[in-house]
């Protein structure tokens, strides 16, 4: 079953979304190898002459980590991805607004402090991404080296998160809310014990770590996720026992997870490895919907999305031009973008699934960005919200 916006709402009504702060005021071009078009050749530059606003395309090539503190867009090219050498370093309390990081490849750390405006990650593969303090971090189609979270709400939507280290796949730490959709996350191995040197020395090979940790005051939300812990080493040189294997879930605070895998390779056979603390709690009675970006939106062409929800059930799919984190009585989640649009879905067929297409306009210029959530209504009349998703236009 296809539903298409465009015979709900016209491309007439659509374009009165384009007033307003939703498209950039500047295009600053930065590429390393200089010629005509281009404004810099390195990102920092082009950051030091940006207007909040701005939008920052960065072609294919090499350049060096930056610091980032005015509210942009920095968005590489769809193929080759542009990719940055060193760490990013999005600082909040300069930022007057919202910020958005797409289509990159950072070999650093993407780290985030203080942030009261949202920050977007959008389709980049980086170093671990660490965010302090910061009111709004949404992941949407990052392949990442671990997630740090600590007093910070984020989202993750259709990620990848592995631990390169010896360390969790993902840790919320502090005051904490992690809602992540539709996302593998796995905690890193442990090594093997194979060196003839190590005879009657060693004890063990090393443990696997744990996909999640959930401190205490911590909370989070796992919807259509799979959660593993790092497989424990393996004694090869026969001197001592094999490395224990990672939790999946390491749970010190509460937990809500809907149709999720929580799995732990026990000497190659499934199991659930949950580890729930005296002020920890997982409960996986609640159904929640979610949506899942399926492909990129280029000026011009579609954007495409599915829906995931219980058959039967009324579903609206909201535009705005904004993220907001706006409380809503009787929802678990925020309602989380801005009512510029309201478009019915219809109820949802018995697979459980809808796609869903919108046509984006030719003349949006790159960096462009709407925000979309849909809500969700049970015929019992509870209603809950998705997970919020960005289109961004390259």
């Amino acid at each position: 079953m296809l539903a298409l916006l465009r015979p709900v709402i016209s491309f007439g009504l659509w374009a009165a979304l384009l007033t307003g702060p939703l498209l950039a005021q500047t295009t600053l071009v930065v590429d390393d190898d200089p010629g005509p078009g281009v404004d810099y050749s390195n990102v920092q530059d082009a950051l030091g002459a940006a207007s909040p606003g701005d939008t920052i395309d960065v072609r294919p090539g090499l350049y060096p980590g930056f610091f980032l503190n005015v509210p942009v867009t920095v968005i590489g090219s769809e193929s080759p991805r542009p990719r940055i050498a060193g760490q990013v370093t999005v600082f909040g309390p300069a930022l007057t607004g919202r910020v958005t990081l797409s289509r990159l490849r950072i070999d650093g750390v993407v780290y985030a402090t203080d942030c009261e405006e949202t920050v977007l990650l959008d389709q980049l593969s980086t170093g671990s991404c660490v965010a302090v303090r910061s009111s709004d971090l949404r992941l949407a189609r990052v392949v990442a080296d671990g997630l740090d979270l600590l007093d910070t709400r984020c989202q993750v939507s259709g990620a990848t998160i592995t631990s390169p280290l010896s360390e969790p796949g993902a840790v919320a730490r502090g005051q904490s809310f992690l809602h992540m959709d539709q996302t593998s996350v796995r905690g890193r191995g442990g090594a093997n014990c194979q060196s003839a040197s190590c005879l009657f020395t060693a004890t063990s090979a090393g443990d696997g770590m744990s996909g999640l940790v959930v401190g205490p005051q911590a909370a989070a939300r796992l919807v259509r996720c799979e959660i593993r812990g790092g497989e424990g080493g393996v004694n090869i040189c026969g001197c001592s026992f094999d490395g224990l294997p990672g939790a999946s879930l390491d749970a010190q605070g509460r937990v809500e997870a809907w149709d999720t895998l929580l799995t732990v390779g026990l000497f190659g056979q499934p199991d659930e490895g949950i580890s729930l603390g005296a002020t920890g709690s997982l409960d996986e009675s609640k159904p929640f919907p979610s949506l899942l970006e399926t492909n990129s939106a280029l000026a011009g062409g579609p954007a495409s999305w599915t829906l995931m929800a219980e058959p039967g059930a009324s579903c609206r799919l909201i535009f705005g031009r904004a993220p907001v984190l706006a409380p809503t009585s009787g929802t678990g989640l925020d309602r989380l973008v801005t009512l510029d649009r309201v478009a019915s879905l219809g109820a949802m067929p018995a697979s459980g699934e809808l796609p869903v297409n919108f046509g984006t306009a030719a003349a949006w210029p790159a960096g462009t960005t709407l925000y979309l959530q849909v809500s969700r209504t049970l015929p019992g009349g509870e209603t809950e919200f998705s997970n919020s998703l960005a289109i961004v236009v390259r």
